[in-house]
Parts: structure tokens; sequence; C-alpha cells
């Protein structure tokens, strides 16, 4: 699915507090507004319209990889 950017305005000072407890939780503003965007949306959006949204995104890209034995 192409990803779409969101823009959004707050304190300065705020976001700085912020940014800095969240810091200490090892995450980040982007993170947790990923994951509450991606809660609003489950709880929001009907499952039969999420899951045909789903089969219409192509598959994600798989990753190959291959280990070598090693040479005797």
């Amino acid at each position: 699915m192409q990803k779409t950017e969101i823009t959004l305005s707050f304190d300065g000072e705020k976001l700085d507090a912020l940014e800095f407890y969240l810091k200490k939780e090892n995450t980040t503003v982007q993170k947790r507004m990923n994951e509450a965007l991606t809660e609003l949306y489950e709880r929001i959006v009907p499952e039969a319209v999420r899951e045909f949204l789903d089969r219409k995104a192509p598959p994600p890209a798989l990753s190959l990889i291959h280990i070598s034995e090693p040479t005797r």
C-alpha cells in the first residue's frame, strides 16, 4: 500500500519533553503515533473493509537468506 505522510502541529516544549521521556522507554514519538494510528484504524474501520484492503495490497517482500555450509 502507498504510504501517506501526516503532518501535525504540537507545542515545541511539550514535544521536547515527550521525546525526552519516550527515549527513556527506548521508543520515539513516530513509533508511538504509528501504534496509536494503527489501533484507531483497527477500532474504527470494519474488519471486512480491512480484509479487503489487505487483499488488495501486494504481499510483503520476502527476504531470502542463504546459509552456506562450511567447506571441508
